[in-house]
């Protein structure tokens, strides 16, 4: 369960709480009108209650009732929680923590080249001292993977990128197309990612769609420089 959820449910018991002393005063008395062990009423000394009721601050209350115990609050936030979805992200392995599983880095142009997946971010790094580097990270190296985009409807691209340079800014086109060949264009768009990890997003609508789709970072990097991408995400408005 999510962090929220705790919130909501600790936030549920405290105003339960607030509540229960409101009613039945800081001391709830004992008598004849507010039996021990009954709803709304002190708890045994032993600290219980009767058949299916919890003792909270020395006061029985009903965790399955709505009317303000602190079991109404915890089910207000399960309901909320259960009524939202997450979206599926299109991309397998897209924050890396599986190292290169379902990627492809292939170098397109460059003297000595390096690249490191352990840290959780795939940085890809120009080791000449003098020569640029043209680069290409792919998904995914087999068309099994690849995904599907559905004509006219819109889809929301986001990552992290950061890039390192000596005399020339990092560069970053990102594409979405075709799996295979003739790897039919859907979206690019160009990326200027600086030395600090940031967000890139994009939203993507395609006329035509594709049941068979990849995705790719085309880089240059100037030399003794790097990049590192991060949390690839592509799902579905």
């Amino acid at each position: 369960m999510s962090t929220n959820y705790w919130k909501a449910w600790a936030y549920g018991v405290v105003l339960a709480g607030v509540a229960l002393a409101a009613a039945c005063g800081s001391a709830p008395m004992v008598g004849a009108s507010c039996p021990q062990g009954t709803e709304d009423c002190p708890c045994y000394g032993n600290s219980t209650c009767n058949t299916g009721l919890s003792c909270f601050s020395n006061t029985c209350v009903n965790p399955l009732s709505g009317n303000g115990g602190h079991g109404g609050g915890g089910a207000g936030a399960t309901g909320a929680a259960g009524s939202s979805t997450t979206p599926t992200n299109l991309i397998k392995n897209g924050d890396f923590s599986l190292g290169k599983e379902y990627w492809d880095l292939t170098y397109q142009a460059g003297e000595v080249a390096g690249s490191d997946y352990s840290g959780g971010q795939y940085c890809i790094y120009n080791l000449s001292t003098s020569l640029y580097l043209s680069f290409s990270l792919g998904y995914p190296p087999t068309p099994s993977d690849a995904f599907a985009i559905d004509p006219t409807a819109t889809y929301t691209l986001s990552y992290q990128a950061m890039g390192t340079a000596m005399t020339m800014p990092a560069t970053v086109m990102v594409k979405i197309g075709h799996v295979e060949a003739p790897y039919t264009q859907l979206y690019a768009t160009t990326d200027y990612p600086n030395a600090a990890l940031q967000t890139f997003t994009h939203q993507i609508t395609s006329a035509t769609g594709d049941t068979a789709a990849g995705l790719v970072f085309n880089g240059t990097l100037d030399y003794y420089s790097y990049a590192c991408f991060d949390n690839v995400s592509l799902v579905k408005n």
